[in-house]
């Protein structure tokens, strides 16, 4: 905004506050406490090894050159940093050529961002594609309209 104002010119749209508050990062020192950690690098995983008892798990399958993905994570972070009970373990595909990513496509996923939710006790409870965290967020707080997906 002090860049429009600064070259003479009147913005005609005020940018909306809870936009601003979402865009901000979790601090690294926040970072640094969450139940947050990257599995693979391309690599197959064993998803029952990843579970986390007691926690919902979300397993993340992005990629770094994925945009959407990348805005799903800081999204995630958020979510992790308000609910001690959720862990995150990302999976990066690095590419299509991957192991990682065939497992994912012996999903039928075809595209990244991709989170799988697990309960507390290990069981899945649905699959979400593309970058919806409200979905996420839901199903993750119990919400009634819970889908069952792959």
């Amino acid at each position: 905004m002090e860049v429009i104002t600064a070259k003479g010119y009147r913005p005609s749209l005020e940018a909306p506050q809870r936009l601003h508050a979402r865009a901000a990062a979790v601090s690294d020192d926040q970072r640094a406490s969450l139940d947050m950690r990257t599995i693979s690098h391309g690599e197959r995983i064993e998803i029952a090894e990843q579970l986390v008892p007691g926690k919902f798990t979300l397993l993340d399958y992005y990629a770094d050159w994925c945009g959407p993905c990348l805005l799903l994570g800081h999204e995630l972070e958020r979510l992790l940093a308000e609910r001690g009970d959720v862990a995150l373990r990302k999976v990066d595909i690095i590419g299509w050529d991957t192991a990682a990513a065939a497992q994912l496509e012996a999903l039928d996923v075809e595209g990244i961002p991709y989170v799988r939710i697990y309960g507390p006790r290990g069981e899945f409870l649905a699959a979400v594609k593309g970058n919806r965290i409200e979905e996420i967020r839901r199903i993750v707080t119990g919400g009634s309209d819970r889908p069952r997906a792959e």
